[in-house]
């Protein structure tokens, strides 16, 4: 299975988008871009404006962003709500 930034570049790629294009399109830094797709994720300043260049950049491509946040997700290891029991 692709990592994030795997499946970024590859998609990316396969559309023959240069980091440029996606930048102009999602006024993205490539900087960041480029961090991404290395899933340099701490390159980014900041977990939320991560989340949002993940969501933008996916639908800049037209991936389902949710399909791809989720996959971000289970990659760093952020857990799932768990349900407690309150009435003991």
């Amino acid at each position: 299975m692709l990592t994030v930034g795997q499946q970024l570049k590859t998609e990316r790629e396969k559309q023959n988008l240069t980091l440029k294009d996606v930048e102009l399109s999602t006024s993205i830094r490539s900087l960041y871009l480029d961090a991404i797709e290395r899933d340099d994720f701490a390159a980014v300043p900041g977990e939320v404006y991560l989340k949002g260049f993940i969501r933008n950049y996916a639908i800049a491509l037209s991936l389902d962003p949710e399909d791809v946040l989720a996959q971000y997700k289970e990659q760093v290891g952020v857990a799932k709500p768990v349900e407690i029991d309150t009435e003991s």
